[in-house]
């Protein structure tokens, strides 16, 4: 009759027993950082191929069921010592510049624009409007300058009446000006990177009463 070394075989099963809650031990580690992974894989969203940031669908929606004056506000020629006048009035989907334009004091311009800000518009193409004005024609202008007497650029928007137009300013089209004397075309891509103000300023040097009513401003690819 064969006689088990009942201390061996302890010592054995012990070794094994420990082995086995080695191994299982690792595998739950294993286990655990992969679910880990997939979690944070699972987390991280992705965007579709062909979606748009906010800055190439940069959109100004005015009105009051929209965002209001989207922080856009009347600056006048009595910075200079002008006498014109202009109010803002936001409606339920429009914003509108009111008020009357005076050449005393050398002044005659009117206009609404946003605070200074750095702008790229590099990846667009142009600008679209949708506006009315009465009194006085206007004109888109982009800054790349705080100073008011060095260039910025222009594009004409003629005067509507009591119709509402909708327009596509290519940048290509703006005119580089300092105050009514061209200087040149519109602005490089360099310079579109560049804009730290928007504006619509009257356009036309006469004394008047005038209105512009404008929709929304959107930036076009």
């Amino acid at each position: 009759m064969r006689l088990i070394n009942i201390t061996a075989w302890l010592h054995t099963d012990f070794a094994c027993k420990s082995t086995y809650s080695l191994v299982m031990k690792n595998s739950l580690r294993k286990m655990l950082l992969l679910f880990l992974v997939v979690g944070v894989a699972l987390s991280v969203k992705i965007p579709a191929a062909n979606a748009k940031t906010e800055q190439q669908s940069m959109k100004y929606d005015f009105g009051e069921e929209k965002c209001g004056d989207c922080e856009w506000f009347v600056v006048l020629d009595g910075v200079m010592g002008g006498r014109s006048t202009g109010e803002l009035q936001v409606h339920d989907e429009s914003l509108e510049l009111t008020g009357k334009i005076s050449l005393a004091n050398r002044g005659g311009f009117a206009s609404v624009r946003t605070a200074y800000a750095s702008i790229d518009l590099s990846a667009f193409k142009g600008v679209k409007i949708r506006y009315r004005a009465l009194g006085q024609s206007f004109a888109f202008t982009l800054s790349n300058y705080r100073r008011f007497y060095l260039p910025r650029f222009k594009h004409a928007l003629p005067e509507t009446g009591d119709n509402w137009k909708e327009l596509v300013l290519s940048f290509a089209d703006f005119k580089k000006m300092r105050f009514s004397e061209v200087l040149g075309d519109g602005p490089t891509k360099q310079e579109l990177e560049k804009i730290i103000r928007l504006g619509l300023i009257s356009n036309d040097k006469k004394a008047s009463e005038y209105s512009l009513e404008i929709d929304f401003i959107a930036f076009i690819e």
